[in-house]
């Protein structure tokens, strides 16, 4: 955890899928739902716990941002029901 109320978050590259990688967030909270309700059409997703990247396409920067800026404030925002998007 990080301090300031955040949870964590990871990049991960697997060579069994050299064409992707991924940014993880904690599995036990409901954020990777909540940014595939709002950004399904955009993002792909694993499971509850991660999106998933193409080394070959362009970074949705500001879609990214708002959730990386979700995890870094989660233990404040969790409670809400879209988690302040």
């Amino acid at each position: 955890m990080c301090a300031g109320g955040g949870s964590t978050i990871r990049f991960d590259w697997k060579p069994a899928q050299p064409e992707q990688y991924a940014m993880y967030f904690d599995c036990k909270t409901r954020m990777v739902e909540t940014f595939r309700e709002f950004y399904s059409d955009v993002l792909a997703f694993e499971g509850n716990r991660a999106i998933v990247f193409d080394v070959h396409e362009d970074v949705p920067e500001t879609i990214l941002k708002q959730c990386i800026k979700i995890a870094l404030v989660y233990h404040h925002v969790k409670n809400l029901p879209t988690l302040g998007i």
